[in-house]
């Protein structure tokens, strides 16, 4: 059956009766497909996006829609672990995310939730998410991809303060209950049977950034303490992952400047809403942070800002839900201290990818033997990349993070 029979038959009839769309007894008329969006290419997923057209007894209501469909390739959706990431966004939208919200705050962070279909019986290749089209509300991605300025990081940091600060309420106001729901998280990332990969990217972007500092003489003995601990890589990140509480809420997991949309009033980012829950995860509020922190905050701006970021963060995450109580903003620098060598890993090999000018290809670069797939992956951005990656590991070791 097609993706769009299936659209039709299946997701589109079940929003008309569902309510999620704010009324009840309307009956689905038809899609309008955005003919130059449908089917745009994604790092792991397909996309395209629609105006869905329903009817009621007082006339028509259209809908935008994105509706997000997982990728055809086998080869692909088995290396990144694409099934497993679908089937953890659905439980999130479905299931979380409603269990988490407080006086509608969720809306204002996340866009709504329309269907989602991604159980372990059904075809990996039908897996469907749809949602609600935020570029017809005037949200997009920021012009900028990498080092995004004072206001846009700020903005993200403040955001991502209310959507952690969810999950201090809900853990003091239902622990059982929250509990029950993080043991339905579907791992993504720390899968030891397929981790070859990641153990290549892991140490070899140490590798790379370390370079330049070990020619200088710099940081010896705490780059070699680095790569011992990152020679049984696994090991390292799981330790990294384990929650030390109460620092633990659920994470979006891949927070970066591709997955969220602002809103420009005057030029200037005025609002953001978070998108792509696929790597969710329980987990420690800087491992989101940390990541944005490195991979989208400019050097300069790291050096001068992280501080302020922090306070930013943590005056949201102190004041979205009246009544919470969470650990102090001295905790939250000692967890940045503890947890930013996460931030650091992903990055060391992703901004080398987005510096790079050959756009990746998941499904090329699955079927390319490994040894391939890591020389690219340290050769990605070239000569700046390596200058930018070490500046990143530089950091690390000054500011007297935990490696």
């Amino acid at each position: 059956m097609s993706r769009r029979r299936v659209l039709a038959d299946r997701a589109m009839h079940w929003i008309a009766a569902s309510g999620r769309l704010g009324k009840d007894k309307l009956k689905f008329l038809e899609s309008l497909f955005d003919c130059g969006s449908s089917g745009e290419a994604q790092f792991a997923s397909s996309v395209c996006f629609l105006v869905a057209v329903f009817e009621d007894d007082r006339g028509l209501v259209a809908q935008p829609m994105l509706v997000k469909y997982n990728i055809d390739d086998e080869l692909t959706r088995n290396w990144l672990n694409l099934n497993e990431q679908f089937r953890n966004e659905v439980i999130l939208y479905n299931k979380v995310l409603p269990f988490l919200d407080r006086d509608n705050t969720m809306i204002s962070i996340f866009p709504h939730y329309f269907f989602g279909s991604a159980s372990e019986s059904d075809n990996p290749s039908e897996y469907t998410l749809v949602l609600e089209d935020l570029r017809s509300s005037g949200f997009r991605l920021s012009p900028e991809i990498l080092d995004l300025d004072f206001v846009h990081c700020a903005l993200a940091f403040r955001k991502l303060g209310a959507f952690h600060a969810l999950s201090f309420a809900a853990k003091q106001s239902n622990l059982k209950d929250f509990t029950n729901l993080v043991e339905k998280l579907v791992e993504t990332r720390l899968l030891e049977y397929n981790w070859e990969d990641a153990k290549y990217m892991f140490e070899g972007s140490l590798d790379r950034a370390a370079g330049p500092l070990l020619e200088n003489g710099e940081k010896i003995e705490e780059i070699n303490q680095f790569k011992n601990k990152l020679k049984n890589s696994f090991k390292y990140l799981k330790s990294i992952l384990t929650v030390q509480e109460p620092m633990g809420v659920i994470c979006h997991g891949d927070f970066c400047r591709n997955n969220v949309l602002y809103k420009y009033e005057n030029g200037s980012p005025a609002d953001i809403r978070f998108f792509d829950l696929a790597t969710a995860r329980y987990g420690s509020p800087m491992l989101d942070f940390t990541f944005f922190f490195f991979l989208n905050c400019s050097e300069k701006s790291r050096k001068l800002y992280k501080d302020e970021y922090l306070k930013i963060y943590h005056d949201s995450l102190s004041t979205t839900i009246l009544g919470v109580e969470v650990p102090s903003l001295e905790d939250f620098k000692e967890e940045f201290r503890r947890k930013a060598v996460y931030g650091f890993l992903i990055s060391s090999f992703f901004k080398p990818a987005l510096m790079d000018s050959v756009p990746f290809d998941p499904v090329k670069e699955s079927r390319k033997p490994l040894e391939i797939r890591a020389r690219r992956c340290l050769s990605n951005g070239g000569t700046k990349a390596t200058e930018v990656t070490a500046n990143m590991l530089r950091e690390l070791i000054y500011l007297k993070c935990e490696i």
